[in-house]
């Protein structure tokens, strides 16, 4: 009913796009997937919706960040002579590579992220399978991770249009990117089209494809993360009853062969679909480590050269440098340390598998096969699952002290070089 009586057409775009959603949107994590589509959908870069259009924006995308970079690198070269303004571009430059990079794995990785996420929405278990003490756990647990994603999207949005805003409230005749261009672009109307060109590529690309694809990363993590949970409570119930067993079985995704002739089909079904279950987190979470290890390694350098420039701007004589460059600071921490919290948690939770297996009720089933199972399984839960960036470093709350004082160190060094 809301949908049809709407005249807003950015409304009816939103709500069309929930409205397509129903399949997931009465879940307590699927749900958030919704939120990536919506920031994606903006820039025609969802994976589900791979189509002309998606192609289209890649390559329009693609091509004029690319030149934006490429103007801040040679405006380096060319009219760079003091540290701040040479920290200041590099800010620019770091957000820009962020953005090249997720348009390219949004765009070439598109037809594995749609797998993915046809996983999520038909073979994950629902959050309230298995009561209502695991449902309010996850229910919780997403709701804080939803605040911080909406946060940092509006502090994002709020700094972006005061940056974009800022030479038109100061009546300067300047770009909002340090850009460098072989022709006299504070002409009219050249200068109007490069002012409207970079501010578009700045709110609505940068802040949509940055934001939405760290999103669908979290969210991914996040929705695996509360299939670990599910995962140790029906691990918990093995041996004791069998109801949840037959709730699974009429899950929407969860198949069962029956072995004929087996005494003991009773007892093992249960761990079965477990087993298959865990098998099948591995998998995802395996293929979500390959697509996004680039993306991973790109983040951490990306986070260790903006908290390092922003700091060196933050501490510097120049109070307007100081001012822009504290949000940059603040959104570079807020950014590695939601990477490396939803990485650490999925990491925990499916070391936690083999605890929650120990306390299981192996002990009352007579069925042999069960203990072996059982044991296989806790030794594998051991190795947790780790998000990396390209196998060199591990995403966690480790890394991220790593990381905080790796770039503290190098801004250390640098005001020593402002210095002499």
């Amino acid at each position: 009913m809301i949908l049809k009586n709407t005249r807003n057409p950015v409304l009816k775009l939103g709500l069309g796009l929930l409205k397509a959603e129903e399949d997931i949107l009465e879940d307590d994590v699927k749900y958030t997937m919704a939120i990536s589509k919506i920031v994606l959908s903006t820039v025609h870069l969802w994976p589900e919706n791979n189509n002309v259009y998606t192609k289209l924006s890649f390559y329009m995308i693609f091509f004029v960040y690319a030149s934006i970079e490429l103007s801040l690198l040679v405006h380096i070269f060319v009219a760079v002579k003091d540290v701040v303004a040479l920290t200041d571009t590099m800010l620019m430059l770091s957000v820009g590579v962020q953005t090249l990079i997720k348009t390219a794995i949004l765009y070439l990785k598109s037809e594995d992220l749609n797998k993915m996420i046809q996983s999520i929405r038909k073979e994950f278990w629902p959050s309230n399978s298995f009561g209502a003490d695991v449902k309010i756990r996850i229910k919780s647990e997403t709701r804080k991770l939803l605040y911080l994603c909406l946060t940092s999207y509006l502090g994002g949005l709020c700094f972006l249009l005061q940056f974009i805003l800022r030479p038109v409230v100061e009546a300067t005749r300047v770009l909002p990117y340090n850009s460098w261009y072989p022709f006299n672009w504070s002409k009219t109307p050249i200068y109007e089209i490069l002012y409207i060109l970079q501010g578009y590529m700045a709110i609505i690309v940068n802040l949509n494809i940055v934001c939405g694809t760290d999103f669908l990363y979290y969210f991914i993590c996040a929705n695996c993360t509360a299939q670990f949970r599910l995962l140790c409570k029906a691990m918990e119930e093995i041996g004791r009853e069998n109801v949840y067993s037959h709730i699974l079985l009429k899950t929407v995704g969860v198949t069962y062969s029956v072995i004929s002739n087996e005494k003991s089909e009773n007892e093992r079904r249960l761990l079965v679909l477990c087993i298959q279950h865990h098998q099948k987190l591995l998998d995802i979470s395996f293929r979500l480590n390959q697509l996004f290890s680039y993306v991973n390694l790109c983040q951490l350098a990306a986070s260790v050269a903006g908290i390092c420039a922003a700091c060196y701007l933050v501490t510097s004589d120049s109070k307007a440098s100081a001012s822009s460059s504290a949000p940059y600071f603040i959104g570079h921490i807020a950014q590695l340390l939601l990477y490396c919290a939803v990485s650490n948690e999925l990491g925990h939770w499916s070391q936690q598998l083999s605890i929650e297996a120990f306390k299981s009720g192996w002990y009352l089933q007579k069925c042999t096969d069960i203990r072996q199972c059982l044991s296989i399984l806790m030794m594998r839960s051991q190795e947790g699952i780790s998000m990396t960036a390209l196998g060199l470093f591990e995403l966690s709350y480790a890394s991220f002290l790593t990381v905080v004082r790796f770039s503290f160190s190098l801004y250390t060094f640098l005001d020593k070089f402002k210095e002499t």
